[in-house]
């Protein structure tokens, strides 16, 4: 009777667990937070600290966190915030790419399938991210670049302030972090489509390439850096800096951009 029990028990558990495995939101945001924990969050800082920090190299920054902002464990400062970010805009992520290919599908099939529609389809998915990255991209970046923990960072926002005040301390940037995600994924999904078209290469290859090639909308990347650290607009990078400035970070963040690709692009793809 017992192992009867426990045979149902374990058959049941497996339907339930196939059944989550096989919704978007769940792949999005088991995918995304496995992204960030096994390499993306220390690139994100490395990122932050490049872009924060003009008068260091790229090589420089690496060495920083490690020695000035806690070790080890500081390529991981923020995990909490990356954490709750993660799950939720890669659930986001996929969930909407999804609906996005099922409008097209019905409303415009001769297109639902071309490089063309893997662009708009990244692009609609990526804007749709910014409703929930806003909060938790602040808490990264400061902790970044303060050096503190996400919770002291988020009192820190609310301190003397009213809660309006406060909620739009963490949507610093919002503006910059839409038109990022937007072109982000625009450009991961189509680029890596493109790629794979074209050029015939394996899938892994066309999503590395196709997150190097998201890239170039890197001013935008600093933009958000800027805003989020208080430290003015992309305008004033400009004219400090010219057009190196407006790219700075863009070694680490192409590190980050190919390895995100590989998992919310490729994974997706080949696995699913």
């Amino acid at each position: 009777m017992w192992l009867l029990l426990l045979a149902a028990s374990t058959t049941a558990n497996a339907s339930i667990i196939q059944r989550v495995a096989a919704t978007p939101l769940a792949r999005g945001a088991v995918l995304r937070v496995a992204s960030d924990l096994t390499g993306g969050l220390p690139l994100e800082q490395w990122k932050t600290r490049v872009t924060r920090f003009p008068n260091e190299t790229a090589t420089s920054s690496l060495r920083s966190v490690y020695r000035y902002q806690g070790g080890v464990k500081a390529f991981w400062s923020g995990t909490g915030a990356r954490v709750v970010e993660g799950s939720c805009s890669g659930a986001v992520l996929l969930g909407a790419r999804e609906c996005a290919h099922q409008f097209l599908r019905q409303t415009a099939p001769s297109i639902a399938d071309t490089a063309l529609a893997a662009f708009a389809v990244g692009a609609a998915a990526g804007a749709c991210q910014a409703l929930v990255m806003g909060p938790c991209t602040y808490l990264v970046t400061r902790s970044a670049v303060e050096g503190k923990s996400a919770g002291r960072c988020l009192r820190d926002a609310f301190a003397d302030k009213s809660l309006w005040r406060g909620l739009a301390t963490l949507y610093a940037g919002a503006g910059a972090v839409a038109m990022r995600q937007a072109t982000n994924w625009a450009s991961r999904q189509g680029l890596t489509d493109l790629f794979q078209r074209r050029l015939g290469l394996p899938l892994l290859a066309c999503g590395v390439l196709g997150g190097i090639g998201s890239c170039w909308n890197t001013p935008l990347e600093v933009k958000r850096i800027r805003a989020q650290s208080g430290l003015g607009s992309l305008g004033d990078v400009w004219r400090e800096e010219g057009l190196a400035g407006c790219f700075r970070g863009v070694t680490p963040r192409a590190a980050q951009a190919a390895w995100q690709t590989c998992f919310m692009v490729v994974l997706p793809t080949l696995l699913f």
